[in-house]
């Protein structure tokens, strides 16, 4: 099975039982050169969409969530001595961990398109404004701190 991209730009490659999970392209380029990576610990078992890992670049720190649900197999060792290669081979030598699927899947659940940074999560295109008390494009929102109602059709 090819790779499998997710809204918060991990990729996953599922293979059999056992899933491989890194940061995307655009993930790395986003955060610019990679000085830390904190991985979780083998045996431990996350849920989906759990906070595994960190990483940290120069520019800022992100989560790294489980694709999906199951217990750390592997850690690469070389990615914590070093960082960089989840700048330099984000989808090869710089994988983060490995994965034994709690029940495979038949098939992942995310997208094979690659994220860009002209793609954003589909989670993004239907957020409330900020100032909001009130859903999401179309619907009639309350400003905060305003007794008027307001039409955003965004």
């Amino acid at each position: 099975m090819g790779l499998k991209y997710t809204e918060e730009h991990e990729w996953v490659k599922v293979e059999g039982d056992v899933a491989i999970v890194g940061i995307t392209h655009h993930a790395q380029d986003a955060l610019g050169d990679v000085v830390f990576v904190d991985l979780p610990e083998v045996g431990k078992s996350f849920a989906h969409k759990e906070v595994a890992g960190v990483v940290e670049s120069v520019k800022a720190a992100a989560d790294v969530y489980m694709p999906l649900t199951g217990e750390i197999t592997a850690v690469n060792e070389d990615l914590r001595n070093d960082p960089s290669l989840a700048n330099s081979d984000p989808l090869g030598q710089g994988w983060f961990f490995k994965i034994k699927l709690s029940n495979p899947p038949s098939s992942t659940p995310y997208s094979t398109r690659r994220p860009t940074k002209n793609s954003p999560p589909d989670h993004a295109k239907h957020r409330p404004h900020p100032f909001s008390r009130f859903g999401g494009p179309g619907e009639p929102q309350r400003i905060r701190g305003t007794p008027r109602w307001h039409f955003c059709g965004r």
